[in-house]
């Protein structure tokens, strides 16, 4: 399965990953092939339009009949769709247990900006809503919803291109949250939190957990709106979705010593942290904990 956003280059490297590894298989004699599910040409068989949204169900109940029947015959398949929520991807990996193959996450990662650009240089265009809601929707893939293996596929130039953490938190020093919870900066906020844990021995300076604390709430300079839930206009600064859109930019910072496995746990952690809040108003915590297992 690929996940990325809309313009990060899925499409591109299936088909060259589906065109090599098929000429292998032929070289090799062998009947066995890569089969290429895109969400994008089952709307424009369905719609005539690969921009046409149509029916979401009706286009993922296609892709499921197919991916079936390709590992039903024994092949490798290619499932491509932005695959941005956890809940489908869970739902998809379930529907799966009756097939004794390896099941393979990765995630195509290339910054919102140069989606953007890429998809206003395209001739069929995702719609800038489209574009905004998947970013604002994003869920990394977690290990806890039933993957083999997950990866990291960066663009050219994406891997550190935010910079380091401190540099980030150091341009956020003077940015006023706007937020009756929240009376410093944010920048100063971060730096707290990170503090608050590192001197209390809860974590070392550069864990994952540490890094997670300092870069927990990057996705609110993106996601700041004075408008409430329902789109009224509020005199206070709310961040819907900043979760979501933290752990997506924190798979592009310079960390100091992070693997790739460590950049996907930070990823996982900036995402989850606003659920213990939720919890407090008896929200599934209990559920949440069995899924995500103790140690996370």
């Amino acid at each position: 399965m690929l996940a990325g956003l809309p313009a990060s280059g899925k499409s591109c490297l299936a088909r060259q990953y589906m065109e090599k590894k098929n000429n292998e298989y032929r070289e090799a004699g062998l009947e066995k092939q890569v089969v290429w599910i895109s969400s994008d040409s089952i709307r424009e068989e369905l719609y005539g339009s690969e921009e046409e949204q149509g029916d979401a169900n009706k286009v993922f109940g296609v892709m499921k009949k197919r991916t079936d029947a390709a590992l039903s015959a024994g092949h490798d398949v290619i499932y491509d769709a932005c695959n941005v929520s956890e809940k489908r991807r869970r739902t998809f990996l379930n529907g799966l247990k009756r097939f004794s193959c390896q099941k393979i996450c990765l995630i195509i990662a290339t910054p919102f900006a140069v989606c953007m650009e890429r998809n206003r240089a395209r001739e069929r265009q995702v719609p800038k809503e489209v574009m905004y809601r998947m970013y604002r929707s994003w869920h990394t893939p977690a290990y806890f919803e039933g993957w083999d293996r997950i990866g990291i596929l960066y663009a050219d130039g994406a891997e550190g291109s935010a910079g380091t953490p401190q540099a980030f938190i150091d341009g956020l020093m003077d940015f006023e949250q706007d937020n009756p919870y929240h009376e410093e900066s944010l920048g100063v906020h971060m730096w707290d939190t990170w503090q608050y844990l590192v001197s209390r021995g809860v974590c070392e300076e550069n864990s994952n957990l540490a890094m997670a604390a300092l870069l927990h709430d990057c996705g609110k300079p993106f996601t700041k709106g004075f408008y409430d839930s329902r789109g009224n206009v509020s005199e206070i600064a709310h961040y819907y979705n900043h979760e979501c859109v933290g752990a997506y930019d924190a798979l592009f910072f310079r960390y100091p010593k992070q693997t790739a496995a460590d950049v996907l746990e930070i990823s996982i952690l900036i995402l989850l942290h606003m659920q213990p809040f939720n919890w407090r108003n008896g929200a599934g915590g209990e559920k949440k904990k069995a899924l995500w297992g103790q140690a996370l």
